[in-house]
């Protein structure tokens, strides 16, 4: 039961864990419209439980949407995103599994400056457990990126960090991210003149979560590199392709079953989906 949760718990997790933040632009959302994005992560992964050593390969697919629905009087907008289908394949010593169903229709909502600075959060929609961690992944996986401070000319660099907390109680999952962004120059991405932009920096992740009612611990530190096209005319975050290895440690609160470690690399690709 433990091993499964985890199984399932990290086919979720990791189906995020390599995300992209950059910004500038500034973001250009027209009202009510729909945006979405598909993101495909494959993961490999060494692990340890109770002293048992064993390897986990998953690919999950997941499919997003962002609605801005009012803009402020500051120019902040107020965006909906739902997490409409989430499958994750699992394939390790027990065989193949599938997971992320249960984050189906997962929605929150946030308000963010134009710059693409969330300042205000709010969630809905199952904010426990693997619910939170879903939104939380999805926020921050690739759909929106921070860009306060950047300059798209070639060779300009800037850094962005990012903090995002999912779930309740007094050990929420903390995920921090510290990225330095450089500008490469323009290629065109599915018909839109994108700027280039290398990025390399940094994950950390640590807090609680409830998972098939047991209690999950998890702290987290990994790197990330990649390469994300950013349609400035449109304002629209248009690709991101990252390459990312974290290692994580991982306990059963309460359930006397002891620590397990994770060794993992991660591949991830998000897609703007055109109209």
């Amino acid at each position: 039961m433990f091993r499964t949760s985890v199984v399932v718990a990290l086919g979720l997790l990791l189906a995020s864990l390599a995300s992209v933040s950059a910004q500038q632009g500034p973001y250009k959302f027209e009202l009510n419209k729909t945006y979405r994005y598909q993101t495909v992560t494959t993961t490999e992964m060494l692990q340890d439980f109770g002293g048992q050593s064993f390897t986990m390969s998953t690919e999950s697919r997941q499919y997003a949407r962002l609605v801005a629905d009012a803009l402020l009087p500051d120019g902040s907008y107020h965006i909906v995103q739902t997490l409409d289908s989430m499958r994750t394949a699992i394939e390790s010593p027990m065989g193949t599994q599938q997971a992320g169903k249960e984050s189906d229709g997962t929605t929150s909502s946030f308000v963010m400056r134009p710059d693409g600075k969330i300042v205000h959060r709010d969630s809905s929609g199952g904010a426990d457990g693997v619910g939170a961690l879903a939104q939380s992944f999805q926020s921050s996986s690739g759909m929106l990126a921070l860009m306060t401070g950047a300059e798209f000319a070639p060779g300009k660099s800037w850094v962005a960090v990012t903090v995002d907390t999912a779930g309740k109680g007094d050990d929420p999952m903390i995920t921090t991210r510290t990225m330095t962004y450089t500008v490469q120059g323009t290629k065109s991405i599915g018909g839109r003149e994108c700027h280039e932009i290398a990025f390399k920096g940094s994950t950390t992740m640590h807090g609680t979560m409830e998972q098939q009612g047991m209690k999950l611990s998890m702290q987290m530190e990994g790197s990330d590199t990649g390469t994300l096209y950013f349609d400035a005319k449109a304002g629209l975050m248009v690709e991101s392709t990252t390459k990312g290895t974290a290692d994580m440690n991982i306990g059963l609160e309460g359930g006397g079953m002891g620590n397990g470690t994770s060794s993992i690399s991660t591949n991830s690709v998000t897609r703007h989906i055109p109209d």
